[in-house]
């Protein structure tokens, strides 16, 4: 059975990895910074729908990356670095109602084997580039790569340059965990004596276009109500119809980073398509109603224009109350939108983003806490859409990122944090208010016994407009780091 094999897997890895110093002897000390971890999750349903899901994903993964040095010289220095994850899900082997809803929603047997089973590159090779540095200077970076241009962890705001893999969303992961990576060209360009210490950077993404991901019908991941086969068909339709292989996707940024007062800034400018698609105005809507109608081939339904993003972010300590002040603010001009069912829209989207974060000291808990300081972010979100059209005779509106028929959008965030007994159990809260309706907690519980072992519980529950407790699940990880 497939998670027999899954707790093979880990066992194969754990052994190899805990003497850590295999890669090295075999390169002479070329391959270094190697690091990863292996690690299993499961993800267990508190309440269960009409289809009698009760395990989401039983996830074995491998995560792998080091820096393999090519050649070194006194005035240029070649390394190529990799970065690979590698994963296996087994809970249709141990879960009879996810086995029969991805069965029934998502194409049978294909469906379970994209479930089950990292297939692609852009799944397995997150990154793979060669990095050339030229003097103290100049530094370019050719082949695929993980971008992050944003100070925001909890959200994307000016970080869009990788699309998203929601596929890969179990246990929380980082953000590299489900980007998916890109083939670029990055340049660095750091002139000497340069005012404020700034910095330029280059992006070039050509010929290829990747779109976001999504998971398979039926999956955890849809809950309260049925996924059809029309609908995954939809989803395949989507990826179907994304632009084929040409210059004409090209994709261009350009960012500017300096230090002055204290501060960590960048201006930045990413001219890009949209990850996720549109449908093509009338013709996408004929497409669509002779599709439905049994045809396969009748032509594109989606698109993914073009719009531009302009940004600013900074990040600055705040050293008389042990503090750091990030925010972001982001001008995605003539982002594109349908308005109704199909009408297509290209609107001014703003988006700011302020983050607190501060260790404090609570003056009753800290105490029984050896004194330790309780770190806190909080974040605020708000995003405005300017020309912003709804119809209240006909009910047609934006159908843009807040999903509802306002023209405005907030988000608070807060992440409370701390550690016990030297940092072996570390107890976290974090908490999302969405001023439309939707209310997210999240608790969790990590024990670390020295620096590889991680064991972690966290509880998620969700309060949103027609999910209700579906969404709430209690996610069990065990994680060796190395």
């Amino acid at each position: 059975m497939n998670y027999l094999k899954n707790i093979l897997f880990v066992s194969a890895f754990l052994f190899v990895f805990v003497s850590n110093s295999f890669a090295l002897d075999f390169f002479d000390g070329q391959l270094h910074e190697v690091k990863g971890r292996v690690q299993q999750t499961m993800n267990i349903r508190t309440h269960q729908d009409f289809r009698d899901i009760k395990i989401n994903s039983f996830r074995t993964m491998l995560r792998l990356e080091g820096l393999l040095d090519i050649t070194k010289q006194p005035n240029y220095n070649i390394g190529l670095y990799g970065l690979f994850n590698f994963w296996s899900d087994s809970a249709t082997s141990i879960d009879g109602g996810l086995k029969r809803a991805i069965r029934r929603e998502a194409d049978g047997s294909r469906g379970l084997h994209s479930f089950r089973w990292a297939n692609e590159e852009q799944e397995i090779i997150k990154e793979f580039y060669l990095d050339t540095k030229i003097g103290s200077w100049f530094n370019v970076r050719l082949g695929k790569q993980l971008v992050s241009w944003g100070e925001t962890a909890e959200t994307r705001v000016a970080d869009l340059i990788n699309p998203l893999d929601f596929s890969n969303l179990t246990a929380f992961p980082d953000w590299e965990d489900y980007k998916v990576g890109l083939w670029m060209g990055r340049f660095f360009i750091t002139p000497p004596d340069m005012p404020q210490d700034m910095t330029f950077e280059f992006i070039v993404i050509p010929y290829i276009f990747e779109e976001d991901r999504y998971p398979v019908g039926g999956s955890g991941a849809f809950i309260g109500s049925a996924y059809s086969p029309y609908t995954n068909g939809i989803l395949h339709k989507r990826r179907h119809d994304k632009p084929s292989p040409s210059l004409s996707n090209t994709e261009l940024g350009f960012r500017i980073r300096g230090l002055t007062l204290g501060a960590d800034w960048a201006l930045s400018v990413f001219n890009t398509r949209a990850d996720t698609p549109l449908v093509r105005g009338i013709r996408g809507l004929q497409s669509q109603t002779l599709w439905i109608g049994g045809g396969r081939n009748e032509g594109d339904i989606f698109e993914y224009p073009f719009y531009t993003s302009y940004a600013a972010t900074f990040a600055r300590p705040i050293d008389a109350i042990k503090s750091t002040l990030r925010g972001e603010f982001v001008l995605n001009a003539d982002r594109p939108y349908n308005y109704g069912s199909y009408k297509r829209e290209d609107k001014d989207l703003f988006t700011s983003a302020i983050t607190l974060d501060t260790n404090n000291f609570v003056p009753i808990i800290s105490p029984l806490i050896r004194n330790r300081a309780i770190a806190s972010s909080v974040s605020w979100i708000h995003y405005k859409l300017k020309d912003f059209k709804y119809n209240k005779r006909t009910g047609e509106y934006i159908k843009w990122d807040s999903g509802t028929r306002d023209s405005s959008w907030d988000k608070i965030t807060l992440t409370l944090s701390t550690g016990i007994y030297y940092d072996t159990i570390l107890p976290a809260f974090s908490f999302v208010y969405d001023f439309n309706g939707t209310t997210t907690y999240l608790y969790k519980l990590t024990v670390a016994p020295g620096d590889h072992w991680r064991y972690e519980v966290i509880f998620q529950k969700a309060n949103e407009q027609g999910v209700k407790e579906f969404s709430d699940q209690v996610v069990l990880s065990l994680r060796y780091e190395f």
